[in-house]
């Protein structure tokens, strides 16, 4: 990630176990709090957790880093993208969708949200809206100035989800 932050900012408090801080309890109130105090960008906490994730290779503890950003910056997309990113690697696609779909709302024009988006909704069988998951992706990265091939992936997935409804509708 080529980002370096300081352990004692995001690490688990002291004494406490490598799952992290719980949400709910003051006591273990940690200084990414003071992070978002200073004025510091929310991807610094979003970028700890994903290092948190590296170090200890536990999803579980990332994710409850990553539950934890989204109560501190609620209206970030990165946040919500990251904590679907890993939800999705661990296929709890639901959960997944719903990070992907906060985000989506949050930042609309960011086509890889749309397509991560599209891609767990596939896995559920939600076929429309996959496939209108991808179409977005298509338009945001057409209107981004993104590479043909990029947005002919997403074209190429909108159809296969499209083949699959039509396939599980004539069944």
């Amino acid at each position: 990630m080529g980002l370096t932050l300081d352990p004692a900012l995001f690490g688990p408090p002291s004494g406490g176990d490598e799952d992290g801080p719980p949400l709910d309890d003051p006591a273990n109130e940690t200084d990414a709090g003071a992070c978002i105090a200073r004025g510091e960008a929310c991807a610094a906490i979003a970028a700890a957790s994903e290092g948190y994730y590296d170090r200890i290779q536990r999803a579980a503890a990332a994710l409850s880093w990553f539950d934890r950003a989204a109560v501190l910056a609620p209206e970030s997309a990165a946040v919500w993208s990251s904590r679907g990113r890993l939800l999705e690697s661990r296929h709890q696609f639901s959960d997944a969708i719903a990070s992907f779909s906060k985000a989506t709302a949050l930042d609309p024009s960011n086509g890889e949200v749309h397509a991560l988006l599209g891609k767990a909704l596939s896995h559920t069988n939600q076929l429309e809206a996959a496939a209108a998951a991808h179409a977005a992706a298509a338009d945001a990265f057409t209107t981004a100035g993104a590479p043909p091939i990029q947005v002919a992936d997403q074209h190429v997935s909108r159809g296969r989800a499209l083949r699959q409804l039509l396939g599980t509708a004539g069944a």
